[in-house]
């Protein structure tokens, strides 16, 4: 028996699919009145009968920051896969990020080590290896990820995932800052900056073969390639048929538009679209190497180019304006 913690996420939705379809015998935690909408959908895109894959999971109410129920939800199982954490850019979500993803951690750590679980795979990111932490949410997946330093000493089996940005099908349903929608309607800008890239069948698919390993005690960059955002914009653009953004958004007018951004905000009290953090994760330069991983798992990254196609096919399918 696995156990997924944040099955209704993202990485996690698709890590029940492929876990699920390969026959494991999964738990997935979910808080009380979490939706699995994205789950049904997500199962959609990929089986023609999701909902008798989906009835195959044993669906644990729970919550990394409830260590108690995180006891409850471990009982009997041998893997865990920590997938629950936040994404966030607005400093007003600092204090609730630093809570989920460091003391959720901690509590998904503690909780192995009592249960005597197996093995657990931890999803960090590549933001918590930057050499300068330049976001709320890369401090929390560094300090996240001392958490699970901090329980391999103590005599846990770990292994830490960091992927890069992940590219994958859904999430955009009233979802106006999804990459793909605002893309999708006419979204102008673009930067110079570079980052690595990878596919979330890719991420899932690594992470079960981590699993099922003989390594421990490891940590391993997951990406496809890098390249540049406008490149990356570009693609999605030519895909799904409209405008490839023509406004290049410099430092200099990032800092403008961020600045702007901030008075607008204050003065209607509306959630920003820009921040400070997300202007300067776009003009970021940086590169990863897949070496590591590629050196002891066997695998074939899906290209971007091949990702962003895929994906783009789903969404002129699926997302209704």
């Amino acid at each position: 028996m696995v156990l997924v913690t944040g099955g209704t996420g993202f990485v996690g939705s698709y890590l029940l699919f492929d876990l699920i379809k390969s026959g494991e015998k999964v738990k997935a935690l979910k808080r009380k009145n979490s939706s699995t909408h994205n789950v049904n959908k997500i199962f959609s895109f990929y089986s023609p009968n999701p909902d008798e894959l989906i009835s195959q999971i044993e669906w644990v109410d729970g919550d990394i920051l409830d260590f108690n129920s995180l006891l409850s939800a471990m009982e009997g199982v041998t893997e865990v896969y920590h997938c629950a954490g936040m994404v966030s850019f607005l400093p007003s979500d600092k204090k609730k990020m630093m809570r989920i993803n460091v003391e959720g951690t901690e509590n998904v750590v503690a909780a192995s080590l009592e249960k005597k679980i197996n093995k657990l795979c931890y999803i960090s990111s590549t933001s918590a290896l930057e050499t300068h932490l330049i976001s709320n949410y890369s401090i929390s997946k560094f300090r996240a990820e001392e958490k699970v330093q901090n329980g391999i000493k103590k005599g846990l089996n770990a292994n830490i995932i960091n992927p890069s940005i992940i590219l994958g099908a859904g999430g955009w349903e009233n979802n106006d800052k999804n990459l793909f929608v605002a893309i999708s309607k006419g979204f102008k800008y673009y930067s110079n900056g570079v980052a690595g890239f990878v596919d979330i069948k890719d991420v899932s698919s690594v992470i079960i073969k981590l699993m099922k390993s003989n390594i421990v005690n490891e940590s391993f960059i997951i990406l496809s390639e890098n390249c540049s955002y406008k490149q990356l914009i570009s693609k999605i653009a030519e895909n799904l048929n409209v405008k490839k953004p023509y406004i290049y958004l410099s430092p200099f007018l990032s800092e403008i538009a961020w600045k702007v951004e901030t008075i607008t905000n204050i003065l209607f009290e509306k959630e920003p679209i820009l921040t400070k953090e997300m202007i300067s994760l776009a003009n970021n330069k940086k590169y990863y190497s897949n070496q590591k991983i590629k050196d002891v798992i066997n695998i074939d990254f899906i290209s971007v180019d091949d990702s962003v196609k895929q994906i783009c096919e789903i969404f002129l399918n699926d997302y209704k304006v």
